[in-house]
């Protein structure tokens, strides 16, 4: 067997470099690198096709688990957004599928209906059920509870289930304003969402690591959860925000590398497009934030999932 020659090996290192050149210009393309990185969080809603949490429809362990297993792939954490309608199976399919469960008590303005969430919340937790627990998603922010309410619910879970962190959700402005609620958490899940704001795409990024950076140096060593952060595929635009496939992508991409690079726990909102949604205040932008479509298909070609 004869031994290459210096042509040759000269051949075999031009197309290294060629091929590595590929490999980099495909990651400049999408932000990610060819190896998939899985999402560290998904906000996980199953209310797809035609159903609407708003009938009371009551969903299957069946039906939660076809949906939870299409996102299982792609993420190692899921959030749950309340307790109702049979997600409070939800930690439970989550555990069996190898994710970590984010469990979420809906804190609305009727007491008995918080404290019936609450209660399966903490029955839920207690049975090993979740690895973090969250006690309301904008309720300031909607007006729903006063901030001493809020803190009562919270402090009810933490004594109830000692050995779970317990927080609230809450966007990045309302967190600025309430000091007491920040002590009153053991972590902070904060929605950032430069979309909302109105933020044209090329500085929705840095825009994002300023709101977190500011926020930070607020709560000290408390540590940060993005709960929620997303971009919608269509529907009217926000400000200078335009929704589109194409700016999804690419805020998408920047804030997963972000995620990475700074090791911030980030949840993207949300894991399906839900059609109910639509025929909210938000209209057809409430129904585009999923990262699957109502039929569980991948919107977005060049994001890594």
């Amino acid at each position: 067997m004869k031994l290459l020659s210096y042509a040759s090996l000269f051949v075999i290192f031009v197309l290294a470099i060629i091929f590595s050149a590929m490999a980099t210009e495909a990651k400049n393309k999408t932000g990610c690198t060819p190896n998939t990185k899985k999402f560290y969080g998904l906000n996980f809603s199953p209310f797809v096709g035609r159903r609407d949490p708003r009938t009371g429809v009551k969903l299957s362990v069946e039906y939660i688990t076809r949906t939870m297993k299409r996102i299982q792939p792609i993420t190692q954490w899921v959030r749950i957004f309340g307790m109702s309608n049979g997600l409070d199976r939800a930690g439970e399919i989550a555990h069996k599928l190898g994710l970590k469960s984010v469990l979420q008590a809906w804190i609305g303005r009727n007491h008995a209906a918080n404290q019936e969430e609450i209660r399966l919340l903490i029955q839920q937790a207690r049975a090993g059920h979740a690895d973090l627990l969250i006690i309301g998603s904008e309720v300031i922010l909607r007006k729903d509870v006063s901030e001493e309410q809020l803190i009562a619910y919270i402090n009810q879970v933490k004594q109830a289930v000692p050995h779970l962190k317990v927080g609230t959700a809450e966007t990045y402005h309302v967190w600025l304003k309430l000091p007491k609620l920040i002590d009153s958490v053991d972590i902070v899940y904060v929605n950032l969402y430069p979309f909302w704001g109105g933020v044209q795409l090329d500085k929705a990024n840095s825009v994002f690591d300023m709101w977190y950076k500011t926020l930070k140096r607020l709560v000290g060593k408390k540590p940060i959860v993005i709960a929620e952060t997303g971009w919608p595929s269509r529907g009217k635009k926000i400000g200078q925000a335009v929704p589109s496939v194409s700016n999804a992508t690419t805020y998408l991409n920047q804030i997963v590398t972000w995620q990475y690079t700074h090791q911030i726990p980030v949840f993207f909102f949300s894991a399906y497009d839900e059609k109910w949604k639509e025929s909210t205040k938000e209209q057809r932008l409430g129904g585009a934030w999923g990262l699957l479509d109502k039929e569980g298909k991948k919107k977005y070609s060049k994001l890594c999932y």
